[in-house]
């Protein structure tokens, strides 16, 4: 996870100082939001997504949704071609379907 800007190594001040940082940014953007969204939002809540930051858990979650959507839509774009295939009469070449 070096690759993502939220991990950090390092010693625990550093990560401290990332941890504020963050936490100002997030509450920075809170303020952004309607007050009925800012009210769900309390302080410990935008720490602790601070600290999943930090940590990578949210990159990892983000990394496995992109994986997946890449799944959904390739056998999407199969579906399609096989559709595609059916409709038009002709047989279906297992050359133009992904795998």
């Amino acid at each position: 996870m070096d690759g993502y800007p939220g991990v950090t190594g390092g010693d625990s001040t550093q990560q401290q100082e990332r941890h504020y940082y963050l936490l100002s940014e997030l509450q920075t953007l809170v303020k952004g939001l309607p007050s009925s969204f800012q009210q769900r939002l309390s302080y410990n809540t935008l720490s602790d997504l601070a600290l999943a930051l930090i940590d990578g858990t949210v990159y990892e979650i983000v990394q496995g949704l992109l994986d997946i959507q890449h799944l959904t839509e390739k056998n999407l774009y199969n579906q399609r071609q096989k559709l595609h295939c059916e409709h038009q009469g002709s047989p279906m070449q297992t050359q133009d379907i992904l795998e």
